[in-house]
This record gives C-alpha cells, sequence and structure tokens, in this order.
C-alpha cells in the first residue's frame, strides 16, 4: 500500500525555500510525506493507491480514481458547518485532534483522530534568551480567534512602563485598524512585527522569548505549542481542547476558561473594536458554535506570576515530552494502520 499527503501549491515546485514558509496545511502534508518515506509506504499522486489532504474546506477531495481521505481542520469547539457535514457525506475523515474528531462523530461520522507532530530535529533552540528583557511572544496572527485583544489588555494591566519586561507580537500582514488598537495602550514595550517570516525566524524568535502566548479561543491542533516548547520557551496557554490533548502542566503553564462564548456576534464585535480580521465567512450551523472565553485578570497575573518566578519556570524541561510524544512517524503509523484496514 502506497500514500499520499496531497498539496497542490506550485511554489512547493517553483521555490526550493518555500518549504521554509509554507502555511500549517502544507506544513502536514510535507512532513506527513516525509514520514511516509521513511516508513517506505509513500508514492507520488499517479501511483499512489490513497491520496488524502488536509484543508478546512473540500472535504469533497478526490484525486482521480484513487481513494481518499480528508484530515478536516476546523476551529469551533462544538460545531461544524452544514457545508462540511453536506459535503463530507461518504468520505473517510480524520480530526487533527479529539475534539474535532468527536464533534464529527456527534453528527453520524466514523472519524478517527491523526495527530500532527513536531520535527525536532529542526524545531531546538538557536539563540540565547534575550538577556536584557523578558520576552513574552505572540506568534499567531491578528484573527477574531487569536486572543489578542485580551493579550494586549493583559500585558498593559501588569507589564505597563516596566523596560524589563517585552512582549513582540509577530503578525503576518498590515492591519491598521489593530494597529490603533494597540496604540491606544500606549504601551512602548509592546513591539508589532508585521511581514511574513520563514520558519527559521520563527524558530530563532521563540528560541529568544521567554514565554509564548497561544491562548486562542479555537483550535484545530495547534502545532506552534509543539514548535515552541521543542526551542525551550515556555507555552502560556489555556486548560482547554484541543491544547491540553497536547501539552500539560508539566511543561507548559495553562490557565482555565472563563467558558464559552457564541462565535456570532464576537466575530463581528472583533472585528469592529479590535481590528481584528476574519476568516470565518457567514455559514450556517446545525447548532450555535462556541469560542472559548478566557478572563484578562487571570491572563495577566499568569503573566506576572511566570516573570516574578521565572527562576522555577526555567528548571522545567520543555523540550523532551514534545521530542518523546509528538513525532510525525507516529501520525503516519497510525495513518497506515487505519487504512490498511479499509
Amino acid at each position: 500500500m502506497k500514500i499520499k499527503v496531497f498539496d497542490d501549491d506550485p511554489r512547493l515546485i517553483t521555490d526550493p525555500n518555500y518549504v521554509k514558509r509554507m502555511g500549517s496545511f502544507g506544513t502536514v502534508a510535507f512532513n506527513m510525506n516525509k514520514a511516509l518515506k521513511e516508513l517506505g509506504y509513500h508514492a507520488e499522486l499517479d501511483e499512489a493507491d490513497w491520496v488524502g489532504k488536509c484543508g478546512a474546506l473540500d472535504p469533497q477531495f478526490q484525486y482521480k480514481d484513487k481513494k481518499s481521505f480528508y484530515i478536516n481542520v476546523w476551529e469551533t469547539n462544538n460545531s461544524i458547518p452544514h457545508y462540511l457535514l453536506h459535503n463530507a457525506q461518504g468520505k473517510l475523515i480524520f480530526g487533527l485532534c479529539d475534539k474535532i474528531t468527536n464533534i464529527w462523530r456527534k453528527y453520524g461520522f466514523e472519524t478517527e483522530t491523526i495527530y500532527a507532530g513536531c520535527d525536532t530535529d529542526y524545531w531546538h533552540q538557536t539563540k540565547e534568551k534575550n538577556k536584557n528583557q523578558f520576552v513574552f511572544c505572540h506568534i499567531n496572527h491578528s484573527t477574531v480567534r487569536s486572543s489578542l485583544e485580551l493579550t494586549i489588555q493583559a500585558f498593559a494591566k501588569v507589564f505597563k512602563n516596566n523596560q524589563d519586561v517585552k512582549l513582540i507580537i509577530k503578525d503576518s500582514s498590515e492591519n491598521i485598524p489593530f494597529n490603533n488598537y494597540i496604540k491606544s495602550f500606549d504601551c512602548p514595550n509592546i513591539e508589532h512585527i508585521v511581514g511574513f517570516w520563514d520558519s527559521d525566524q520563527m524558530r530563532d524568535l521563540y528560541s529568544e522569548s521567554h514565554v509564548t502566548l497561544n491562548l486562542l479561543r479555537s483550535a484545530s491542533f495547534g502545532m506552534p505549542l509543539l514548535e515552541c516548547s521543542a526551542c525551550d520557551s515556555l507555552c502560556l496557554t489555556g486548560n482547554v481542547s484541543p491544547t491540553n490533548e497536547i501539552v500539560d502542566s508539566s511543561f507548559a503553564a495553562m490557565i482555565e476558561p472563563k467558558g464559552e462564548i457564541p462565535i456570532y456576534p464576537y466575530i463581528e464585535d472583533a472585528e469592529m473594536k479590535f481590528g481584528l480580521k476574519n476568516y470565518y465567512g457567514r455559514f450556517s450551523y446545525p447548532e450555535m458554535p462556541y469560542f472559548w472565553d478566557f478572563d484578562v485578570d487571570v491572563y495577566a497575573n499568569k503573566m506576572l506570576e511566570i516573570y516574578n518566578n521565572w527562576s522555577d519556570y526555567q528548571k522545567i524541561d520543555k523540550r523532551s515530552p514534545v521530542v518523546y510524544n509528538w513525532k510525525w512517524e507516529n501520525s503516519v503509523k497510525k495513518l497506515i494502520n487505519i487504512l490498511q484496514n479499509k
């Protein structure tokens, strides 16, 4: 049996360095194909028995007459749009976490979880921690699910005018309304970096940062949680699914959620009030979809507690749990086993 995870981005062919700049869907395809090759189960598209795809909106994916599977990426806590449910009928569906898998099962699909992984040969510490400032970094783009409005509020609440502490926000593209929101806090120790970085630059940022903030309102997996940990940056995240399927409090800092909020009208409010970008569109759902919500004071106090007790947090082995537990090889072995029995 031979397997191929499909990626149709032409830059993989035309740009030899693109592999260091591709997004999460491409990362899944690239690393699964790499592991399939190492295990002897990979073939190119026309020679493969199974061809699959990782994505958000294309469960009807089919390559020629090949047997197909679809790895779903979706980012609400409890519901999947009618669009996906309709187009996925009869398809072999995988979730990138149990949260996603369980939502599909709720609607009658026989779905399995194929977790992503982390290439720890690549993701490792490349630079020393910043010695002049204690650095928090936030690497998720300024989207409605990023909790960036809470990150800025919390940071300013406890560290405004403290030049020994810095928040670096790594964003993908220029966003004037969001820039104005940051400026409204008059907090000079917040640095907002705009532009597309390759993975070498991201690895350096993780390595130099003491803490990586990854308090997402919803996620489909969360590879940055593993990547920053492998680079010896403490991950501060929520004790929510799927985050707590991936990291735990033995090597990450976690806060409890305040509860859940409907994604509508939160999405429109986040666009208007904070300048956060909405990539969710206007899908209809079989039930009200929800995001996680977090308390800004709890978030701020956790940042401050980490800063004040860094000597204790610094001793935590953040890398080993990723090295031992999150290999792409493990993901692919599970995929192979499932497909062999279909």
